[in-house]
C-alpha cells in the first residue's frame, strides 16, 4: 500500500474508534443528530 492510503486507513479507523467511544459515553448523542 502507498503511504496516503495507509494515512487514509488510519484516518476513517480512528474516525470508527472515535464514533464508537462517543456513543458509549453519550448514546443521546447520534440519536439527536438523526
Amino acid at each position: 500500500m502507498e503511504k496516503k492510503e495507509v494515512k487514509k486507513w488510519q484516518d476513517e479507523e480512528a474516525l470508527k474508534r472515535y464514533q464508537m467511544i462517543a456513543l458509549l459515553l453519550d448514546p443521546d448523542m447520534d440519536e439527536g443528530k438523526r
